[in-house]
């Protein structure tokens, strides 16, 4: 991860060069801070199960904690994160 200043990108697939797509969510929140970040395969439906998915917890713009889980992109929210 490149820190919490990343592009913004908003909630789109982003193609980062590899076989891998990205998304990205902000949680509503600050564009610079993101909430979730996901790789998946490039046609990986976000409704697949096999999603890395990281949640990141921020001070501030200071990012404190992230937990990286499997799962879908769509029910990221609803995973279980033990933060």
């Amino acid at each position: 991860m490149a820190g919490p200043n990343l592009p913004d990108f908003g909630d789109s697939i982003i193609n980062i060069g590899s076989d891998l797509q990205q998304k990205v969510d902000y949680g509503g929140a600050t564009p610079t801070n993101p909430v979730y970040i996901g790789y998946a395969r490039q046609k990986a439906k976000t409704s697949d199960e096999d999603w890395i998915i990281y949640k990141c917890i921020y001070d501030g713009d200071n990012l404190i904690w992230r937990q990286r889980l499997i799962g879908s992109w769509d029910e990221r929210e609803s995973l279980d994160w033990q933060i």
